[in-house]
């Protein structure tokens, strides 16, 4: 086996060869006083590269010190150490981590010297059997022996190597090559001779010694076991594995590590955006001009920054001008050009998923699916004059109920007042001795006072302070002003429609009637749409790409597309539904409009280069996002929750689609019965407070107060038939209570049962 920077370069024309990856090469510094070890920074950037496969090539002492500085990284588990001969030795003072495999040459040389070469290295005073590495050691120096000699035989100059080949690694010495060093190397394919630990020879095409018939080990450290023998490679045949002897590997398991699972832990990522909205949008605070600085938000950043938790990389964001077009000669730019040339890992924004692009570079699974849609500049017409226009939200019959309503709610809290024992009337008129503020208050609510408050009420002034005391009048009046919030708020909300200066105007209703007319002009900018119509076969779609390119309407990007349809009459912009509809419901409100339906289907997807190894990572997880509610969630927060303009256009789009629709009784029928309720309810509370009044009477230790619950009714009763009548006959409510002569006769005359002597006292 060869060491150092000779054994890394085969490995790397190896690799190559096979077309494996190698993601870093790293080299550690060994303390020349303390024989120590600190690798931590190589380990990192190795972590750091996304590396998951390691192979150590050092002296077996150093080993354990490496292996303790990775745990600590947590680079042991589900990682794969592979350790050349020299990292691995048979003492057991090194400790080494079960799981760790190892190519190693087999302890017993196999070569005709062996033997001999064992006896007199223990003869010499060395420990143990020949090992390995002593073994080859040996080998070497018969191989060049003997390609020095047969030089020497050709009677070829023997000159040494410069100095400065055995300083390679050094940046100040200049390399100078041996004159003899290709004489040396093609002397090589010459030996052939015995050796130690295998027969000597070499060809033209293999560097080691025996390479057509050599024997590696393939060991694993075990726990309680140590290094054991679980293959072999043997030269021309490759790898045989032993079917007795599994490998355990570092995550204590028999099966290898799923390293495309961890592919991307603590890797950073290069991630190139494009900004559109609300995918890749700059925060409000970053003034930075610099792009590398510039702090992003948007459905597509917390969709990143999600990914990122669930595979546990990093990440550095730059901006780019561009999605990417293909050019003349076959290339990309902007985003799509950089992943192709592996300058970026992965490309986030609004990547439309194609046939053309998939040849280019990589795609996720779809985070948003969508179609296109067709904005313009909202047109105007003017609205004839209405000098009696306010009257328009509501019918004719509808105003005539709401009067009504206004009289009945007006009369029947007068009868309330005057009937209910709280009543503003009805405390004086019931009680044979009223106070003096009671009495002065009794005509508060008088029959133009109630009906005042009713319409004061409807027209959100305040009447006064003449509401109804007596809980039936205002359970009343509850329900009248629940009936008139409702009223107001419809007769506002409608009014608009009916009032407005202006009519919204959509002489488009469909991609067919875009590319059939010749009245508004229409274009669309760089991208998969632009790619679709140059490419279809579909009339309409070839109509409207033989305008877009005779006209020069196919706009360097997308919003300055959107900024010309908003400043520019007669103008549509067809593009991707959702960047237009959260375009039309942000502000300034009210200046685009979307119209006819979407046509077309396309999804969004996160790019990377051409058959990346995180495709599949990206792919598994974004798809377990939308399965756990991710992204509707997303979709809900960046298009539903922050829209700006949504009920103003919401309103502006109704008046402009219907142009005001009459409001009749029916509309409204609801809200009548609520008021016919309030007036239901306000029945029931009334004949609890006569019930309650006549109780308090026999609870009254005025001598005179009746002593039975019917006798307080009656009593009343009388006092309110004769308040009611007194109203009818009499102009005022004496403080004596003393009627004239007609009224005694009437009230008298009622066929009021049990009254006794208790009838005078009333009167």
């Amino acid at each position: 086996m060869d060491y150092g920077m000779n054994g890394l370069k085969d490995f790397k024309n190896v690799a190559k060869s096979k077309k494996w990856k190698i993601l870093a090469t790293e080299h550690f510094a060994v303390s020349p006083l303390t024989r120590k070890v600190n690798a931590t920074k190589e380990l990192l950037r190795l972590r750091d590269k996304g590396t998951r496969v390691v192979i150590l090539n050092c002296l077996a002492e150093f080993v354990p010190s490496v292996l303790e500085q990775a745990s600590k990284l947590d680079m042991i588990h589900d990682w794969v150490w592979i350790l050349t001969d020299g990292a691995i030795s048979e003492d057991p003072k090194l400790r080494y981590i079960e799981g760790i495999v190892g190519i190693r040459f087999p302890k017993d040389g196999s070569g005709k010297l062996y033997d001999t070469v064992n006896i007199e290295w223990q003869a010499a005073g060395g420990k143990g059997v020949l090992q390995s590495r002593l073994g080859r050691i040996f080998d070497a120096v018969l191989t060049i022996s003997d390609i020095v000699r047969r030089m020497v035989d050709k009677n070829l100059t023997m000159i040494l190597p410069p100095q400065g080949v055995t300083m390679c690694r050094s940046l100040n010495t200049k390399v100078i090559p041996w004159v003899l060093g290709q004489t040396f190397i093609n002397k090589s394919s010459e030996v052939r001779m015995k050796g130690v630990m295998a027969s000597l020879y070499f060809s033209s095409t293999h560097r080691s010694p025996s390479s057509f018939n050599s024997i590696s080990e393939i060991v694993n450290y075990q726990k309680d076991e140590g290094w054991v023998k679980v293959g072999s490679i043997k030269g021309i045949k490759g790898v045989v594995m032993e079917k007795r002897r599994p490998i355990v590997w570092l995550n204590n398991g028999l099966e290898a590590p799923k390293l495309a699972s961890l592919a991307l832990k603590y890797k950073k990522l290069k991630v190139l955006v494009f900004q559109s909205q609300p995918f890749i949008m700059v925060k409000p605070k970053s003034n930075t001009s610099d792009d590398t600085n510039l702090e992003f938000e948007g459905f597509c950043i917390d969709l990143l920054n999600e990914l990122k938790k669930k595979l546990q990389f990093e990440y550095e964001i730059e901006s780019r001008d561009s999605l990417g077009q293909k050019l003349p000669d076959g290339s990309w730019d902007g985003i799509i050009g950089d992943l192709t040339r592996e300058k970026a890992d992965l490309g986030v924004s609004t990547f439309t998923i194609s046939p053309e692009r998939e040849k280019a570079v990589d795609f996720t699974q779809p985070y948003f699916s969508l179609g296109y849609k067709i904005i313009t500049k909202k047109s105007y017409r003017e609205r004839g004059s209405n000098l009696w226009g306010f009257l328009d939200p509501f019918e004719t019959t509808l105003w005539l109920a709401i009067v009504v309503s206004s009289i009945v709610v007006g009369t029947v809290v007068w009868i309330y007042d005057r009937l209910s024992p709280y009543g503003y009337y009805g405390r004086v008129a019931q009680s044979p001795k009223p106070k003096e503020d009671e009495y002065l208050a009794r005509n508060t609510l008088c029959f133009f006072n109630s009906f005042w408050s009713a319409a004061a009420s409807y027209l959100e002034q305040g009447p006064d302070g003449t509401h109804p005391i007596s809980h039936s009048g205002r359970a009343t009046t509850l329900a009248w002003w629940f009936a008139i919030s409702i009223f107001g708020a419809t007769y506002t909300a409608n009014l608009a429609a009916f009032l407005t200066v202006n009519k919204y105007e959509h002489p488009i209703k469909s991609i067919d009637d875009l590319a059939n007319q010749d009245r508004m002009s229409y274009g669309t900018a760089p991208g998969q749409l632009a790619d679709m119509l140059r490419s279809a076969s579909l009339p309409v779609y070839e109509k409207l790409w033989r305008y877009i390119e005779s006209h020069n309407t196919l706009e360097s990007n997308a919003s300055y597309a959107i900024e010309k349809t908003r400043n520019t009459e007669n103008y549509a912009f067809i593009w991707d539904s959702a960047v237009l509809d959260y375009t039309v419901q942000s502000e300034p409100c009210n200046t685009l409009t979307i119209i006819g339906r979407p046509f077309g289907s396309i999804n969004y997807g996160f790019a990377l280069p051409l058959k990346s190894h995180y495709t599949h990572n990206f792919s598994v997880a974004m798809l377990e996002l939308q399965q756990d509610g991710f992204l509707e969630r997303m979709t809900e927060k960046w298009f539903r929750s922050r829209s700006v303009c949504g009920a103003e256009t919401e309103a502006a789009d109704a008046a402009a689609t219907e142009g005001g629709t009459q409001l009749g009784i029916h509309d409204l029928a609801g809200v009548f019965v609520t008021i016919l309720g309030g007036v239901i309810c306000g029945i029931l509370i009334l004949i609890i407070e006569w019930i309650v009044a006549c109780y308090r009477d026999t609870l009254s230790k005025d001598r005179k107060a009746p002593t039975t619950f019917c006798r307080a009714l009656c009593q009343r009763m009388q006092r309110a038939w004769y308040g009611i009548l007194s109203l009818c006959m009499w102009r005022e409510l004496g403080r004596d209570h003393e009627p004239k002569p007609q009224i005694r006769q009437l009230v008298e005359s009622l066929p009021l049962s049990s009254m006794g002597e208790q009838r005078k006292l009333i009167i």
